[in-house]
């Protein structure tokens, strides 16, 4: 849909901004709103009052908070519940951060909430009625060249913060409030349509990933014969399984091995053509390129720690693997690399122990059960599987190509209309709290 432009523009004076309309003002946060940083932590203290917090995830994950949110407990002495407590249209913004990209991401509270306080790692921004109306200044966060300012501005290596004087000195548009109040209803109505198509998408890939996994799953262990013989595998995840078919522990079929202590120094000092596999599972797992290789022919390798514990991969060519990945070297030719990748990624989960950083080490992969048949047939369930996956792969690239276009769309939206780029005072909106509906003109 084309959104027309606004009659008449200036220049904002406001290099990253550019032009406003003309009756637009430009305003530094602090002199439109009050601005506080929580020390307000998670503990709980027996000589304070007891409260609910707001904490960080809550703000990532939500734009606008109520009280249906689950806020932990904890607690706060009076001072700061009578500073941090939650009103109104109150707006919240993550203030440290490991990424860049995740300062001053915004929320906005939605009713007054009573004992629920603004909590540690966030800045609690309570607009002045006069200059800013909260939900506005929700979407004003959002705005990419907005936004702009505290990516810049934040400080840190490892962990990004921002100060009150960079929060208090970002410059925001001001329209008249009455036309926030009309730019917020129509975003909050348009967002709304956005976000249903993203989750009917996103829902699409579920399913699509549930019969990827489901089919998988069949063929790896009943194979492509719907006549075939069954018999008890006597492996309580496997069940029943051909009846020619035989069981063999992974040790039996593959040697085992690891990668080696590869640091970010190293491969810098050390560029070349040869991967480095880590335990990440985007980009294929790449950590970078050295100008040496460790391993060469056909692997398996997986993740042996972390998050991705227990993820494998079917590796070619030279490469070279970090100390938190396994490696597994076929044996004899007999056995069809990519059957064992295919059926390792089905049932591997099941054997990652699961603490504060979840594991899975060479003696329990050795120790898992695998099916074993002629490789002929290996070869034909492979050669099925890959080409039912590429075509279930296919559709799921793309449905999230469109809903990464969507989410393109939205951001843009949000950003032309809280800067002005397209007017939006004749469209009619019910308010996101159904106080009122709005028309300008």
């Amino acid at each position: 849909m084309k959104w027309k432009r606004y009659p008449s523009y200036k220049d904002s004076g406001v290099e990253w901004l550019g032009e406003v309309p003309e009756h637009w003002l430009i305003i530094r946060l602090k002199f439109g709103s009050n601005i506080a940083f929580s020390n307000v932590d998670k503990n709980t203290v027996d000589s304070e009052l007891a409260v609910r917090l707001c904490n960080y995830t809550d703000v990532y994950y939500n734009e606008y908070i109520d009280n249906d949110n689950n806020f932990m407990t904890a607690s706060a002495t009076q001072r700061e519940i009578s500073n941090f407590t939650l009103k109104k249209h109150d707006v919240l913004i993550t203030k440290d951060s490991e990424s860049r990209d995740d300062i001053a991401v915004s929320a906005c509270i939605n009713k007054d909430m009573g004992n629920v306080l603004c909590g540690y790692h966030l800045a609690l921004i309570r607009p002045k009625p006069e200059t800013f109306f909260g939900p506005y200044l929700l979407r004003a966060f959002m705005a990419s060249n907005i936004n702009v300012q505290f990516q810049a501005d934040a400080t840190g290596i490892t962990r990004y913060s921002l100060s009150k004087g960079v929060v208090g000195g970002a410059r925001f548009p001001s329209p008249p409030n009455s036309e926030q109040k009309t730019i917020a209803a129509f975003l909050d109505r348009q967002t709304s349509r956005i976000d249903t198509l993203i989750s009917k998408k996103q829902r699409q890939v579920e399913l699509l990933e549930e019969k990827r996994n489901a089919l998988i799953t069949h063929a790896v262990t009943v194979g492509l014969d719907p006549h075939v013989k069954m018999k008890d595998s006597g492996v309580e995840w496997l069940g029943e399984v051909p009846e020619h078919w035989d069981l063999a522990s992974v040790w039996i079929l593959f040697s085992l091995g690891r990668g080696r202590v590869i640091s970010a120094l190293e491969i810098s000092e050390n560029p070349g053509p040869y991967p480095v596999y880590s335990s990440q599972t985007e980009n294929e797992g790449i950590f970078g390129y050295l100008d040496t290789y460790d391993f060469e022919g056909d692997y398996l390798t997986w993740t042996t720690d972390g998050a991705n514990a227990g993820t494998v991969f079917h590796r070619t060519g030279r490469f070279n693997c970090t100390n938190v990945c396994g490696t597994m070297k076929a044996k004899n030719i007999r056995v069809c690399y990519r059957y064992y990748f295919y059926i390792l990624n089905i049932i591997t989960k099941g054997y990652v122990r699961q603490d504060i950083n979840p594991k899975l080490m060479n003696d329990v992969m050795a120790s898992i059960k695998v099916p074993y048949m002629d490789p002929y047939e290996q070869q034909r369930i492979v050669n099925f599987l890959d080409r039912e996956t590429s075509r279930i792969d296919s559709l799921k690239d793309k449905i999230q190509q469109s809903i990464e276009t969507l989410q393109e769309y939205r951001s843009a939206l949000i950003t032309a209309a809280v800067t002005g780029q397209i007017d939006v005072r004749e469209e009619v909106y019910p308010c996101r709290d159904n106080t009122q509906r709005l028309r300008l003109r």
